[in-house]
């Protein structure tokens, strides 16, 4: 067996907030999760009153709701929430990103 991957998706939308690229980001996290590998959600701040009380529940990847808003700002947060990963997956879908040109720019500047 190889060793675990240390994996960053980095995800416009995540539960609790409704969308499918969050819905499917979660599960393939789980799937990558339960195979062993360490993974890593990035992605918005949600209000309180809808945040989950554990996301770091058996079986989940780790959520990091460390991005404001997806524009220019979110880059020094996206750099160090993502640090030491082994692949950094952007699970894209432009309105995710509030239809903000960063996330296009975020191969570039991750590289």
């Amino acid at each position: 067996m190889t060793a675990p991957l240390r994996i960053a998706f980095i995800a416009g939308e995540y539960p609790p907030l409704q969308g499918g690229l969050g819905d499917y980001t979660r599960e393939l996290g789980r799937a990558l999760v339960q195979a062993g590998h360490d993974v890593r959600v990035v992605t918005r701040r949600v209000e309180a009153s809808l945040a989950p009380t554990d996301e770091r529940a058996q079986g989940e990847p780790r959520v990091l709701r460390v991005v404001a808003g997806w524009d220019w700002r979110a880059w020094l947060a996206v750099r160090q929430a993502v640090r030491g990963a082994d692949v950094v997956h952007i699970q894209y879908q432009t309105a995710a990103y509030d239809m903000h040109p960063f996330i296009n720019t975020l191969p570039w500047l991750l590289r």
